[in-house]
């Protein structure tokens, strides 16, 4: 039987309106099937906030890093990359200072990737960044499938970059240079747009008090008094 012959006789049996109705709604089902299925960090977008405990114990937030590039790396100690990630990323820590780039490395395999656990693999590779767990759920929120998987996060928090698998420090290190050029860039912009607005503003204020004063100095007319 022809597909075209099935849809005539469902819609003989069903109705025409019930079964386009079901159609509708199974094209609708499968296309968020589809999404949540193939669900990948995506660019370009305001980078999720969210809270968690590092191993040391302190609580940060993702906006604590506001103005600040963000390298946020999600892995899992267990995987055969994720060690030798974390080497690339002693480079790109040792080519920025920490006033311009943050990085955050987050496991996303809590319940295997204890604390202990963690503290062992960060001493062992001479960590000196934040590393936390995913007690939260982050990695469901921005669509973590890979490990590793590193995200690059802008001053204003907007993912720029999106890395899936090992990516080796020169890929990186360009990257967030980028963003600073990029960065460097922008500021002259919002500087000379803000001058020009405190020019404008400026020369109004002038102009309204030279008005008042002018105003309040001119002589005011006499009525004539009709005898």
């Amino acid at each position: 039987m022809h597909e075209h012959d099935l849809s005539n006789r469902l819609g003989r049996i069903f109705g025409p309106k019930i079964f386009a109705t079901s159609l509708l709604l199974a094209i609708l089902i499968g296309v968020n099937v589809f999404d949540v299925a193939f669900a990948r960090p995506k660019l370009n977008i305001e980078a999720s906030d969210f809270q968690l405990v590092d191993i040391e114990g302190k609580n940060f937030r993702l906006s604590d890093f506001r103005g600040k590039i963000v390298l946020l790396e999600f892995f899992i100690s267990s995987c055969s990359p994720c060690k030798p990630q974390l080497l690339e990323l002693k480079s790109v820590r040792a080519a920025y200072p920490k006033d311009i780039l943050v990085i955050v490395s987050i496991s996303f395999d809590p319940s295997v990737d204890t604390v202990q656990v963690l503290k062992q693999l960060a001493g062992s590779v001479g960590v000196d960044w934040i590393v936390a767990r995913d007690t939260a759920g982050i990695s469901d929120d921005y669509g973590i499938e890979i490990a590793p998987t590193i995200l690059l996060i802008d001053g204003g928090g907007v993912v720029r970059r999106v890395h899936e698998g090992f990516t080796e420090k020169d890929v990186l290190i360009a990257d967030v240079g980028e963003l600073l050029e990029f960065k460097s860039k922008e500021s002259p912009k919002t500087s000379s747009l803000w001058n020009v607005a405190l020019i404008v503003i400026v020369a109004v204020a002038a102009l309204s008090v030279g008005f008042l004063a002018w105003h309040r100095r001119k002589p005011a007319k006499r009525r004539r008094i009709k005898r």
